[in-house]
């Protein structure tokens, strides 16, 4: 079961949201960071008087997906956070070994086919 993680600017929020609420996925969590990437730019340290890496605020986006719509996944959150222009955040794609509902007491690791019935009951 992919779990993919996004890193977008803020201002990208609500139209990666709406994009994936259009391509039937419903289930993620949604964390404010601060970071810099590659694109960073740079204030003057108070302390030093030299240049660091301006921490910006960053909207982090979790959500884990079946296989089959790992690719859709990515594709709405590249259309919402129009990753044509630089420095719009960067998509991790990583593999989620287990999963456990802390109410219902159920685990991936019960039923092999748990993933992809808890993936389509969000459709």
């Amino acid at each position: 079961m992919p779990m993919i993680t996004a890193l977008i600017p803020p201002s990208s929020l609500n139209d990666v949201e709406n994009e994936l609420l259009s391509a039937g996925l419903r289930d993620l969590t949604i964390s404010e960071c601060v970071g810099y990437g590659r694109t960073q730019s740079f204030v003057p340290s108070l302390n030093t008087g030299r240049e660091i890496p301006d921490i910006l605020p960053t909207a982090k986006i979790e959500i884990a997906v079946s296989n089959d719509q790992c690719q859709r996944t990515i594709d709405a959150i590249i259309r919402g956070a129009h990753f044509d222009k630089g420095g719009r955040g960067t998509i991790f794609v990583s593999h989620l070994e287990s999963a456990v509902s802390i109410s219902g007491g159920w685990s991936i690791d019960d039923d092999p086919q748990l993933s992809d019935t808890l993936a389509t009951a969000a459709e």
